[in-house]
């Protein structure tokens, strides 16, 4: 089955492939991520990830469009959050944001562990 963004499904997950966008995506097992406005705090869960954004559910904050956010979260192994300065693109059905400033060794980590999430989560469902 092809989503609408040219990911191929397979049991309910999406493989990663390029699409239209310029940046990988991957599709989060329930991660949540904690929000930071100039004025106030707060978290999501993740939903999707790429190099270039992000978008998440359930948030406590009700940020405006173009608004700066700053995002963290951690991921098993890693000592320090990973963090990242964003702008909100669309708040609603989800709240998704486009990374403004994102280190390489950030870029980095999130496509190594998240693909790697990835392919667990479908060696899973075959094994099953």
């Amino acid at each position: 089955v092809e989503s609408e963004f040219g990911n191929k499904q397979c049991d309910g997950y999406y493989v990663m492939l390029r699409s239209k966008r310029k940046s990988l995506r991957f599709n989060c097992q329930r991660r949540t991520v904690n929000l930071r406005t100039a004025f106030e705090e707060g978290s999501a869960v993740l939903l999707n990830i790429s190099t270039s954004g992000c978008a998440m559910t359930e948030s406590t904050l009700t940020p405006e469009l173009e608004e700066k956010v700053f995002i963290s979260f951690n991921l098993p192994g890693k000592n320090e959050p990973v963090e990242m300065r964003a702008k909100v693109l669309r708040i609603k059905p989800q709240l998704a944001v486009q990374f403004v400033r994102i280190e390489p060794e950030t870029e980095s980590l999130i496509v190594k562990f998240f693909a790697a999430e990835s392919r667990t989560l479908i060696n899973q469902k075959s094994a099953s």
